[in-house]
């Protein structure tokens, strides 16, 4: 399994010919939106910085045969609901994808503020052929599946905090993490925060940090 990070949230998994992208949204850079050849495209959730209706138009028409992934909000958004190459997606389904499987976990959103509407959030664990499982968790440091080989770690965001992502670390317990959902701090904050989490978060977790665009083999 091979991962390639983008901004924010965005994240491209493949296993030999599937390809998978995660979460590219209004933050995650323009190349992001270029990508071909995929086997689907997966949304956590709506909020624009994981799901830009008029940048998935592009995906769309670079990636005709892609099937579209998602809760219903995200469906209703990019006007896809019941269309065939779409499909629903809530807690405890299961998608297979040529050599990845993805188990949903599905619950709310992350508290911004109680101002803010709630809004549901999926988390994607993705096993390959290997057995080697990959947690994507959206916006939420809620739900934290024990058998997870490598974390994709939201590291900052209006609904969480340095402290909030040790304890998600913590809680999930992988071999390996790396940051995603970083965006909202700067070049010298988030060289704060990554050591600072790696720091933090119980021993023995290996930490890795992916530049944009760089691949990454897994095992």
């Amino acid at each position: 399994m091979q991962i390639t990070r983008y901004g924010q949230s965005a994240l491209l998994v493949q296993e030999g010919a599937t390809r998978l992208l995660i979460d590219p949204g209004e933050l995650s850079g323009d190349e992001v939106f270029s990508l071909g050849d995929l086997t689907a495209v997966a949304f956590t959730h709506a909020h624009p910085d994981h799901c830009a209706p008029a940048r998935a138009v592009e995906l769309r028409r670079e990636n005709p045969g892609a099937l579209v992934l998602g809760p219903r909000s995200v469906l209703e958004r990019l006007a896809l609901q019941g269309d065939a190459a779409a499909r629903e997606l809530a807690d405890g389904d299961v998608a297979e994808l040529g050599a990845l499987r993805i188990r949903v976990h599905g619950g709310p959103h992350q508290q911004i503020h109680p101002a803010v509407p709630d809004l549901d959030n999926l988390g994607f664990a993705i096993t390959g052929a290997s057995g080697l499982r990959l947690f994507h968790p959206g916006d939420s440091y809620l739900i934290a599946p024990n058998d997870v080989d490598v974390l994709a770690l939201p590291i900052q965001g209006p609904w969480g905090s340095l402290r909030d992502a040790v304890a998600f670390a913590d809680a999930v317990a992988p071999r390996r993490m790396f940051p995603i959902h970083d965006v909202h701090l700067s070049t010298t904050g988030r060289a704060l925060f990554w050591p600072w989490i790696q720091g933090f978060a119980r021993s023995g977790i290996e930490a890795f940090d992916p530049e944009h665009g760089q691949t990454v083999d897994l095992g």
